[in-house]
């Protein structure tokens, strides 16, 4: 494979780490970064690059994981080298397995993704001092959660869709947005009549990993490891706490939010509060997720390298996918929270 093939901060950074251009693979690519395994003599790195578009990515996941190796070293790959200029990360490559889509983890793994996040915020305080961006989508208000759905769902049609897949993703979206009118009904009764806290403050955030799961982890010789943390930072804890629970990979069916045993035991009970306010809402918001097929804008980046059929193909995955997940979810929510 010729060398121009590669982005620029893989050649120079095989160069520098003194291996050839053709022990490298491609890990991931995505919207934000592109990753890859980089094996040199003595040692395997991870190359990871971030795209134009993507400064405050790369400045996230680097503050991050300086902040990380401080107070939770055993859980998070070490940082080799930093490049500000070509936006790039060298970072250990951890051996071992990640998980399968639908894989139950262990109970030792969720006490790995526990003790994770508690030693994240053992001292918030100091945390500020490397921490200093918000995490992804982190917003203080139930309010702009919901109008973060909403706008997710407003972006949404079926009018480009094939025959054939209109009426099922017609009568679904139509089902999501009944649902998101009584969640936010529910939402602003509770806020209004219930005293519940809409707006958090800065002291009541807490350090999070963000897009934290199962399918960002690695089971490693040496214990559980997690990785890809280009949107962490400050967050809503019953954000943070929610999203983990209702991961679409790998969601997590317990009847506890079980990252609530990792923060103070004085704030426990008013973040429970706010996860059962925020499930449903999350819940809506990770359903279009799996339906961002349904934008337009989004079917059209994919048209750039993927065929229609690919896209119909995709779209009747994505659509069936999101019906199974909503009801299965909705179902959890309604028995357990």
């Amino acid at each position: 494979m010729q060398s121009t093939r590669y982005p620029k901060f893989v050649v120079l950074w095989c160069k520098k780490l003194k291996a050839e251009l053709a022990s490298v693979s491609v890990l991931q690519g995505g919207i934000n970064s592109t990753v890859y395994l980089c094996r040199a003599k003595k040692r395997n790195y991870v190359l990871k690059g971030y795209k134009e578009n993507s400064l405050n990515r790369f400045t996230a996941e680097l503050s991050f994981l300086n902040f990380a190796r401080k107070v939770a070293k055993n859980y998070v790959p070490d940082v080799y080298e930093y490049d500000d200029d070509l936006r790039c990360l060298v970072l250990e490559f951890i051996e071992g397995g990640g998980f399968t889509e639908g894989q139950i983890p262990s109970l030792r793994d969720l006490e790995g993704a526990i003790d994770f996040f508690a030693c994240l915020n053992s001292d918030r305080l100091s945390a500020q001092v490397d921490i200093q961006m918000p995490a992804r989508e982190g917003f203080l208000s139930l309010n702009e959660h919901l109008e973060n759905v909403q706008q997710r769902l407003d972006a949404m049609t079926t009018e480009n869709l094939p025959s054939g897949l209109k009426p099922s993703a017609t009568e679904l979206l139509l089902a999501i947005r009944e649902l998101m009118i009584e969640v936010k009904e529910t939402t602003e009764k509770k806020i209004s009549t219930e005293g519940l806290k809409n707006r958090l403050t800065a002291s009541d955030l807490v350090v999070s990993p963000s897009d934290f799961g199962f399918h960002n982890a690695i089971r490693s010789p040496k214990g559980i490891k997690f990785i890809d943390f280009e949107f962490a930072g400050w967050d809503d804890p019953a954000k943070a706490i929610v999203d983990f629970q209702l991961q679409p990979r790998i969601p997590i069916k317990r009847k506890n939010f079980v990252l609530l045993s990792a923060l103070r035991k004085a704030e426990i009970m008013q973040i429970r509060r706010r996860c059962r306010i925020l499930y449903p809402i999350l819940l809506l918001k990770w359903t279009c997720i799996i339906l961002a097929i349904l934008n337009p804008k989004w079917s059209k980046i994919f048209l750039k390298t993927q065929s229609p059929s690919e896209l119909e193909i995709l779209t009747s995955h994505r659509l069936k996918l999101a019906h199974t997940y909503l009801q299965k979810e909705l179902l959890f929510c309604h028995t357990s929270i």
